[in-house]
């Protein structure tokens, strides 16, 4: 169960499956991460998702993981904006919030697959600058 192409994680798992001279066997495709967990959960089938998006279900022993620990398989997320208008103060509190959340699972190591690669200061969520960026 993977999702369908051109998905980033689909992609990915292709050019690593190709590396390989591996052929995957795909016999679901969905773009809901939901859908693949829930499959995944009911025994449908393997699949690749984030190890924040299962962490609760390892905790609890209703899923098994096995890391996919290949630097060709990784992926960037990024914060943004609009660089053309004014953020509101909602967004922008939304945004530290999201920040915050995300430093903590970091931090309390719910997410271990992930690294932190912006600035230090940044993990805090809050910004009292007057600019767009969050």
């Amino acid at each position: 169960m993977l999702p369908s192409p051109p998905h980033a994680l689909r992609s990915m798992v292709d050019r690593a499956a190709a590396r390989e001279n591996l052929t995957l066997r795909i016999d679901v495709e969905t773009n809901a991460m939901t859908v693949q967990h829930r499959l995944a959960l009911s025994g449908a089938g393997l699949t690749v998702l984030p190890g924040i998006a299962i962490a609760d279900d390892l905790r609890r022993g209703t899923l098994a993981a096995a890391p996919l620990d290949d630097p060709d398989l990784h992926r960037r997320l990024l914060l943004t904006f609009p660089g053309t208008c004014r953020v509101s103060l909602a967004a922008r509190a939304v945004a530290g919030i999201l920040v915050e959340e995300m430093a903590r699972l970091l931090d309390d190591g719910t997410w271990p697959s992930a690294t932190w690669l912006g600035k230090p200061a940044a993990r805090t969520g809050r910004d009292d600058r007057s600019s767009n960026e969050p």
